[in-house]
């Protein structure tokens, strides 16, 4: 339930919808595999970045499948040629937050993991609140 709830999130917060392209870093891991098929249900055409033996299985989801690692972004604008409206990294990786810098017009339309907070993107997860009733991941009281 978590990945989902992951993926809709970032998804609401870079507010992905019909007719946009969205990248989603890590598309083929929990919360890549929920987002992808979350976004392309939107109407959305969805880049999902993996390695090659996972790309025939984003395929099946809906996405076009790209390799990261070195010369992604452009990698990415060649898929891309209207240009890439949100990005969602579920990883936290520093490639996939300078690509979507790099891809994303609008940096309000980006959520990451990681350093995304000292990128002045759209931060997933990682809070520190604590609700009634549910432990914090140190053990204590919450």
């Amino acid at each position: 339930m978590l990945t989902g709830a992951t993926a809709w999130h970032g998804l609401v917060a870079t507010g992905v919808s019909d007719g946009e392209t969205v990248l989603i870093h890590g598309g083929a891991g929990g919360v890549g595999i929920m987002a992808v098929q979350l976004a392309v249900a939107r109407g959305a055409t969805v880049i999902a970045t993996a390695s090659p033996a996972r790309h025939e299985f984003l395929r099946e989801l809906g996405a076009v499948p790209v390799a990261y690692g070195p010369g992604l972004a452009e990698r990415v604008r060649e898929l891309a040629t209207g240009g890439v409206d949100a990005a969602l990294d579920p990883v936290g990786t520093d490639e996939a937050v300078d690509v979507s810098l790099e891809l994303v017009a609008d940096k309000a339309r980006i959520a990451a993991f990681g350093r995304a907070g000292q990128a002045g993107i759209k931060a997933l997860g990682g809070g520190t609140r604590r609700r009634p009733g549910h432990r914090a991941q140190d053990g204590g009281q919450g």
